[in-house]
């Protein structure tokens, strides 16, 4: 199984994975969406993760290196959605 770093890095490398992603819905999506990819973090964890990288409270290196740069904004609009907000 893949970490939430990895997983992320992944995404930020594939087109078709970011249309999916932005096709998320709601909590149960993102889990779906977790498995699918064969990523074993809850979906809890994956937006604490998503937040620590948008909020810069990880290292900008680890931040870079995880997500590939340009995908953590992204996922950073998507993260209300999941929530309900």
């Amino acid at each position: 199984m893949k970490t939430i770093e990895e997983f992320i890095k992944e995404i930020g490398n594939s087109d078709e994975m970011k249309k999916e992603l932005e096709a998320v819905s709601d909590k149960s999506g993102l889990e779906e969406f977790l498995k699918k990819y064969d990523c074993g973090a809850t979906a809890e964890d994956f937006v604490k993760t998503v937040e620590s990288l948008s909020e810069g409270e990880i290292s900008d290196e680890s931040a870079e290196s995880a997500a590939g740069g340009s995908i953590v904004p992204r996922l950073g609009i998507i993260i209300p959605r999941v929530l309900g907000i």
